[in-house]
This record gives structure tokens, C-alpha cells and sequence, in this order.
């Protein structure tokens, strides 16, 4: 994909895992959506399917009747997130069994992190950072951490709490900022992309520990159902407390739940 120098982003220990997630429960209030990522993803999807769909037409006489299919409006953010959300449908995991995209209900804390070194047209940037840490019965102690382009948040974003920042830089992060980096963003410095792929997982993940604990300026949790593109996980992992599992990625949207439906209990 474009603007990765090359690299892939996808780990190999993370094998793609045929698994449906179904969609007919679909969100409405929206509070990130990666305007790049489900763009691309829906641009890829429908290429594909150029070179491998046939056009079906049934004709019944008097009556003539076609099947044709809704193309994409790549105006309305909506409407790709809902195609590229199918789109990956089989490559959609979950947090217990991750593949390249996982599709999860969690509570998060939406926020954000300034980054002072890296780019070639500021001096700082604000970059959407959304991270959480729970107790899973089955997997133990989990910590997701998510980063994005702060213009994809959407109605109210997080806000700057005023306080100041010692400069520095996000090594082992910038490949995933310039792979979720929006036309209109600061444009980093590709010689720290690069140098970027070249951090040590462990010391990417030691990274994100400490922003979590030192810089990251969180808004307030909150329950969203999440899909997240994974770029690096690692498991049985300890940096001050001990994580069972540790997923890094980037947002493709965030919404709130559906309400759940009220019902009440008949009496016996």
C-alpha cells in the first residue's frame, strides 16, 4: 500500500483467519472513521471484484428483469465504512483469536498524543491515540493501543490539556502514522519512516508502554465498537506490570453500541 516505503506493515505471526463478522447490527454514532483506510480498503475490494464479476441478467418475456449492484459513494464515509467493514469480513478477527483486522466492543479511552519530531512541515502534531488495558477470564491481561490521523475523530475530540511536552520522537510508531497519515496532514520526514521499521518489536512495545504512562492525554472512556487494523501483537510480555496479551494497530472506525433491546421477564 501506498505510503509504507515499501514495507509491510502486517506481521507475520498473525495469519489471516477465515471468520465472518456479521454487520446487520450496524453503528450510527460514529467517533473516529480513517477516511484513508476504508477509502483504500473499499478501492481494493472493488478492483478485485472488476476483474472477477460477471454482469447476471435474467429475461422473462414480457417482463425484463436485471440484477445490478450500488456502486460506492466515496463522498460519504458511512458507506465505505459499512463496505469495507464486509470487505475484510474474512480477514476480521477477534481480540482472543487476532488476524489482520479484529472487530471488538470494548472499553476505551479515546485521546490523544503530541508528537514533536518527525515531520518535515511542523514543528508538532496531534495524533489520534486510543488505548485500553482489562482483564480478559480467558486470555488474562490485555492492553490494545490504537493511532491514527486526530481529523478522522469525529463530532466532539479530545482536547489539549495545556501542558508541557519535552520533545520527542515516536521511533518504531512512524510507520504506522504514515501509513494512517490523511491528505491534508503534516508530512513526516521519510527518513524517520524508515528508520521506523527498523525498531525492535520489544522496544516498540516498551515505546507504547511508556507513552501510555508518561504522554498520552485521554478524553474519557468509553464503550465503542471498534474495527482496528493490527500491525503488531506480542504475548506473555512484562514492562512494569505483565500483559497475556498486547495488540498495536491503527482505528479503520469507532462507533458506539446499538442499544442493547429493553425486555423484561414474564412472570411464572
Amino acid at each position: 500500500m501506498a505510503g509504507t516505503g515499501g514495507r509491510s506493515l502486517c506481521f507475520p505471526c498473525i495469519p489471516a483467519r477465515p471468520q465472518l463478522v456479521p454487520t446487520d447490527n450496524w453503528p450510527t454514532n460514529f467517533r473516529y472513521i480513517s477516511r484513508r483506510l476504508v477509502k483504500e480498503i473499499v478501492q481494493q475490494h472493488e478492483a478485485m471484484r472488476s476483474r472477477t464479476s460477471k454482469t447476471y441478467s435474467f429475461a422473462f418475456k414480457p417482463i425484463g428483469l436485471a440484477i445490478t449492484r450500488r456502486d460506492p459513494d466515496y463522498l460519504n464515509l458511512y458507506d465505505l465504512a459499512r463496505r469495507a467493514t464486509d470487505a475484510v469480513s474474512d480477514m476480521t478477527g477477534t481480540v482472543a483469536e487476532p488476524a489482520e483486522y479484529v472487530r471488538a466492543e470494548l472499553d476505551i479511552t479515546p485521546g490523544f498524543l503530541t508528537v514533536h519530531q518527525g515531520w518535515t512541515t511542523a514543528s508538532n502534531v496531534d495524533i489520534a491515540a486510543m488505548m485500553t488495558k482489562y482483564d480478559d477470564r480467558s486470555l488474562g491481561r490485555v492492553f490494545i493501543a490504537l493511532f491514527g490521523s486526530a481529523s478522522n475523530y469525529t463530532g466532539r475530540r479530545p482536547k489539549d490539556d495545556g501542558l508541557a511536552e519535552s520533545p520527542s520522537d515516536v521511533a518504531g510508531l512512524y510507520e504506522i502514522l504514515d501509513r494512517t497519515s490523511e491528505r491534508r496532514d503534516p508530512v513526516l520526514d521519510r527518513d524517520y519512516v524508515e528508520d521506523s521499521g527498523d525498531v525492535d518489536e520489544r522496544d516498540r512495545i516498551d515505546l507504547v508502554i511508556r507513552i501510555r504512562d508518561d504522554r498520552f492525554k485521554g478524553y474519557k472512556e468509553e464503550r465503542l465498537n471498534i474495527l482496528m487494523e493490527v500491525f503488531y501483537r506480542l504475548d506473555d510480555y512484562t514492562y512494569g506490570e505483565h500483559y497475556d496479551r498486547i495488540l498495536i494497530g491503527a482505528p479503520v472506525w469507532a462507533a458506539t453500541p446499538l442499544p442493547k433491546p429493553f425486555t423484561t421477564a414474564r412472570p411464572h
